[in-house]
């Protein structure tokens, strides 16, 4: 009898220390998994791609199948780096739309939540500068962005700017959200109306978007870890850009240059960006040749080459881009650890990298991200799993 008294109350006893457990506050405890961030840019998906389902390359799709492949089941967030369209076949109103919609389903379909955060490139808003009947640029995207994400923080317009660098169209050129205790500024290509000549857009950022950036990085300070996604790269820094100048006129160099001041201020921001896709350089070898510091001496800045879905004029793809397939097409996949940030360039095409790997070696920096990886938990959870 005392033996059946004693399971009882000890039965009672275990039912009243988890019920406690349950209800004991939250705490903060360290992330053990890392927070992965799947990159993918410039598929460039015209040449006649925009015409039939599912409107999107071949290779985009394998690419998003191996990344669900190797991350077991998608990323935590996707970053799409822009040039998704591009003016280099015909378009109409339906053909854009099915394109769009073609190809943020796709990459949506890389997070294992649906969030993705893409910009525009400078193809982008193309079809409308060709085509005099279709009006789209940046704010055509941002529709499926807050379907998938809600409604960007500071967002800035280019009616906020002035009619200096207003085009016929308002466009969303910045926005900022936070994702998992990570801060991300995204900056679309501008649109240039080059009906009436204006260059202003083309290959590069108007001077209100990198003070827009500053604004940004001054309210976040130098402490926490930033991303930053857009377009175009800082020029002449490393193999993966050095066939890449932007235009030699003033507005350009001023954007540029602040720009760069920027990043050498502030080295807690990972610089992510695309539209480089022709000619391989050394980026095939190894990760490391596509994560570089902006300016080393200055422990600046690091800059991210998020890889190209479109590669051509190189030694693998002959000639320009075109409705085929490139045989060589690369993914960056970025895992962000409490104590390091792991840069992994992946190879999903035709042709595997030097060494025949589709892995490339990973290139991993110190960083001491563990106030940014916390999650709340229970302590019952913490126990329990």
């Amino acid at each position: 009898m005392k033996k059946k008294l004693i399971i009882a109350a000890s039965a009672v006893a275990l039912v009243a220390v988890l019920a406690a457990v349950m209800f004991i506050p939250f705490f903060e405890v360290k992330a053990e998994e890392p927070f992965v961030i799947a990159c993918f840019s410039d598929p460039h998906h015209d040449y006649g791609i925009q015409n039939s389902a599912p409107y999107t390359r071949p290779s985009s799709q394998n690419a998003v199948k191996y990344v669900n492949k190797v991350t077991d089941g998608g990323a935590d967030l996707v970053l799409v780096g822009g040039d998704i369209s591009g003016r280099f076949s015909d378009w109409t109103d339906e053909s854009i739309k099915n394109m769009m919609d073609g190809s943020f389903d796709l990459f949506k379909s890389a997070s294992k939540n649906g969030d993705i955060l893409w910009v525009t490139g400078n193809h982008d808003p193309e079809p409308s500068v060709y085509i005099d009947t279709m009006e789209i640029n940046s704010n055509d995207y941002s529709t499926h962005l807050e379907n998938a994400m809600g409604k960007p923080n500071a967002p800035l317009y280019s009616a906020d700017i002035g009619e200096e660098h207003t085009f016929p169209f308002d466009e969303l050129l910045c926005y900022r959200y936070s994702v998992n205790g990570f801060e991300f500024l995204c900056l679309n290509s501008p649109q240039a109306d080059r009906r009436n000549t204006k260059q202003v857009g083309v290959n590069g950022l108007f001077i209100e978007q990198v003070e827009w950036v500053e604004e940004q990085l001054e309210s976040i300070g130098k402490d926490k870890t930033v991303f930053l996604l857009c377009h175009y790269a800082i020029d002449k820094i490393n193999t993966v850009t050095s066939a890449f100048y932007l235009a030699d006129t003033e507005v350009y160099n001023e954007s540029r240059v602040k720009m760069a001041e920027l990043m050498n201020e502030y080295k807690n921001v990972i610089y992510c960006y695309g539209h480089v896709h022709t000619e391989l350089h050394e980026a095939l070898a190894d990760s490391k040749e596509s994560v570089q510091q902006i300016d080393p001496e200055k422990d600046s800045a690091i800059q991210c080459h998020m890889g190209s879905l479109g590669y051509c004029k190189d030694s693998y793809n002959d000639g320009n881009l075109s409705a085929e397939d490139p045989k060589v097409v690369q993914v960056m996949l970025i895992y962000v650890y409490s104590d390091r940030i792991v840069f992994a360039e992946h190879n999903t095409g035709e042709k595997p990298t030097f060494g025949g790997e589709y892995e490339l070696a990973p290139y991993e920096i110190s960083r001491d991200l563990s106030a940014q990886l916390c999650k709340k938990v229970s302590l019952f959870e913490k126990i329990f799993g």
